[in-house]
Order: C-alpha cells, then structure tokens, then sequence
C-alpha cells in the first residue's frame, strides 16, 4: 500500500486497519482519493479512522481498494450485481476480499479492521473475511456504525472525533506545563 504499512507490518501487537467506502459527492477533478471524495459523511469516517488506525484505505467501486493518497480520476459507478453477486468468484466482493488480503499477507500481527461502510461494503468482511484468510489468527473487524442510520452516524463520529481532539489538547497542554515547570 505504501511506506507507512511496511513500517506498521514490523510493529508488535494487533494493527488496527480502518476501512471506509467511496462516496458519491467527489471533486470535478483529479486528486488525492482522500481528498477526492468530499462528502461531510465521508470526511467525518476519514477523521475517525485518520486519529485510531495505524493505517486506513477507501473502498471502491471502481477501484477495489485505495490508498488515500492514490491520486484517482472522478467516476460515478456503483457495486454492481449488489447480494445477488455477492460469494460469486470475480464479483467486486470477491476481487477486493483478496486485494485486501494480499496487502496483509506478510503482516504477522493479527489484523483488526474499523469498517465504516455501508451493508454492501460490509457484506465484503462478513461474507468473505474468513473465506479468503483476511482474519487469519485473532484478526477481526469491528463495525461501529452497523446499527446507526446516517444523521446518527455523523453524530456519532462527530462526538468519537471531537472527544479524542479535545484529550489530545489536554496532553498536550499538560505536557506544556510540565516542561515549563521543569525549566
């Protein structure tokens, strides 16, 4: 995926992956996928998983599996086939399962997904996690927004990022004052 991911594969203990769908709302022009899909519920998943992942990618529909700073073209396309499609070999499903996978492969960390995708993004880690060796070990994924419908899932993100943000400015601030005392 690129250089952050090989140093995170050498770390110890689980390597939390956040996961989150494209969006239909992107900029008229090419530019980073991160930056390219620009919806406020799109923006609010990437802040999330941004603070508590080691790592994060964008689902999508054209591309399979993104890295955020893969600078894409604009597209309007959508999962095709949707559950009639999905356990079929070479569904969009099938190929991201295994994209995902191969990036994995050599991490010897069990793998902890955040996915913050909608029910046919998800249906990927449900369906296929297991079946092509995603979850190898203690692996897993997590899907915090699964039982939310969207107002509630901005809420919710926007509470999880804000509360984080605000305990980074007290460490911060704390670390200040004691580096000030100290001198």
């Amino acid at each position: 995926m690129h250089s952050d991911l090989w140093s995170s594969l050498r770390r110890t203990g689980p390597l939390s992956v956040g996961v989150i769908a494209c969006g239909e709302d992107k900029l008229p022009r090419a530019a980073p996928a991160k930056h390219l899909y620009c919806s406020r519920h799109f923006q609010l998943c990437r802040t999330y998983v941004s603070q508590r992942c080691d790592l994060w990618c964008i689902l999508s529909a054209k591309h399979g599996v993104l890295h955020p700073n893969q600078v894409i073209e604009p597209y309007n396309e959508r999962v095709s086939g949707g559950r009639r499609q999905i356990g079929k070999p070479g569904c969009w499903h099938h190929r991201t399962a295994h994209e995902l996978r191969a990036l994995f492969a050599t991490c010897e960390r069990p793998v902890h997904f955040y996915v913050l995708c909608g029910k046919t993004y998800r249906a990927l880690f449900k369906r296929w996690g297991w079946d092509c060796g995603l979850f190898a070990g203690d692996g897993g994924a997590v899907y915090p927004l699964e039982s939310l419908g969207i107002g509630e899932q901005d809420t919710w993100l926007m509470k999880q990022t804000k509360q984080r943000c605000a305990r980074a400015k007290r460490h911060a601030h704390a670390r200040t004052t004691n580096s000030r005392e100290v001198a």
